[in-house]
């Protein structure tokens, strides 16, 4: 997606402010698989690393993106998307209620016991947020999922 023009806020870990707002974590970006070859092929101002070869995951690569976020900014978050990749399946987007979307929050959550109260009423005020798991088996039927999310939530 960052190929295509979007800012990358963060690739696998988030903090969530306690007014709701993200700050933006951008480092590498995690590639696997079959993705290394299409993220290369995509261009985008990606710096790709080396490749690795791991026994149980496979092939590893990690690239950079343009920066194009202040690290200080606040990012209001307009919808929550959980992409799942699964080869060959048809992209499909699937609306979750806010107590679906909290219970997955919640498992994604590394340090909710830490946090205790305050943490909890992040991940529920993030769980009122308009969220849907997407399931795409391309690069375009992702992105096409990702702009339906967004046609549909502002």
């Amino acid at each position: 997606m960052v190929a295509n023009g979007w800012r990358l806020v963060a690739d696998e870990f988030l903090v969530i402010r306690p007014d709701g707002t993200v700050a933006p974590l951008p480092g590498l970006i995690t590639l696997k698989r079959e993705s290394i070859d299409v993220v290369r092929s995509l261009g985008g101002g990606l710096t790709i690393g080396p490749v690795t070869v791991h026994p149980n995951r496979g092939a590893i690569a990690h690239a950079t993106a343009p920066t194009t976020v202040d690290r200080d900014s606040n990012i209001r978050v307009v919808a929550v998307v959980f992409p799942i990749f699964e080869e060959g399946a048809e992209a499909m987007l699937t609306p979750f209620s806010e107590t679906s979307s909290f219970q997955y929050l919640t498992t994604q959550s590394h340090n909710l016991h830490v946090l205790g109260q305050p943490g909890f009423e992040a991940l529920c005020r993030l769980a009122r947020i308009p969220a849907a798991e997407l399931r795409f088996g391309t690069l375009s039927g992702g992105l096409a999922g990702v702009a339906e999310m967004m046609a549909s939530t502002l």
